[in-house]
């Protein structure tokens, strides 16, 4: 049977998360056709990405689930980087225009953005070793998820247009380094979830070749439903780092009736 590995950046019954979830899912559709390797850390939680769980093989549900050490976590040095890259940014404004970011960003030396990208974590080099050791034995490596370092330096760990790439990509600020347009162009093909994701990547980081493929739920637009009341309807996690603060501060703002039918 031929083997296909997925990366992401880590994997446990306890995690809650959608790349997490969409690498779980590609191995438990994948595994009736090939031995599936996921590539993991021993990382459980994102505020430090400490080593939690055992590093080496457990076997979940027909998935082999391998485990690296991480060998660079989150620390306050990494709080100082990103607050450096936050005041590049204006404050949200609807509708506005992202080239003077853009600029701002490109300021950022590759080895600087690296170095934002390794600090974030989790960075494993027993897993990058693996990667560059082990590529040839997998029909296919499927990324998951563009932010992580396991995807951004594992992708540099095989040649070129030799990986998947599922980037989960959307509008916010670490996206428009420069250093992650570069790691996508190394993509053989990459995997959308929805139509709209397509097009925000290919705003960001040019037209690359991939497809829509999306999963779990019917992704194709619909019209809404009537109601004689407007009103918003978010489906997601409610997080801030989800930018869920943002829309409720706008509608609230405009003192209208929708802010009363704002459902989370």
């Amino acid at each position: 049977m031929k083997k296909v590995a997925i990366v992401v950046q880590r994997c446990h019954e306890s995690v809650v998360g959608g790349s997490e979830s969409l690498a779980w899912h590609y191995a438990t559709l994948l595994r009736d056709v090939y031995d599936v390797d996921l590539l993991t850390t021993t990382a459980l939680e994102t505020g430090s990405w400490a080593n939690v769980l055992p590093a080496g093989l457990e076997k979940r549900d027909r998935v082999n689930v391998r485990r690296f050490r991480v060998t660079v976590g989150r620390t306050p040095y990494w709080g100082e980087l990103h607050d450096r890259l936050a005041r590049g940014f204006d404050p949200f404004t609807p509708g506005r225009h992202r080239n003077t970011e853009k600029e701002l960003l490109l300021k950022w030396t590759l080895p600087m953005q690296e170095e934002f990208i390794r600090n974030q974590g989790p960075y494993s080099a027993p897993l990058m070793n693996f990667i560059q050791e082990r590529w040839r034995d997998y029909a296919s490596i499927i990324f998951v998820t563009y932010l992580y370092p396991t995807t951004y330096f594992g992708l540099q760990q095989l040649p070129l247009r030799n990986a998947l790439f599922a980037p989960t990509l959307h509008d916010e600020q670490p996206a428009y380094l420069s250093a992650y347009k570069h790691a996508a162009q190394r993509a053989r093909e990459l995997l959308w979830l929805t139509a709209a994701e397509r097009r925000v990547g290919t705003r960001m980081w040019g037209d690359l070749p991939g497809r829509v493929v999306g999963m779990a739920i019917d992704t194709e637009l619909r019209d809404p439903e009537s109601s004689p009341i407007p009103y918003l309807l978010y489906c997601g996690r409610v997080d801030p780092n989800k930018g869920c603060p943002e829309p409720v501060e706008f509608i609230s703002s405009t003192n209208a009736p929708l802010a009363r039918n704002c459902v989370l």
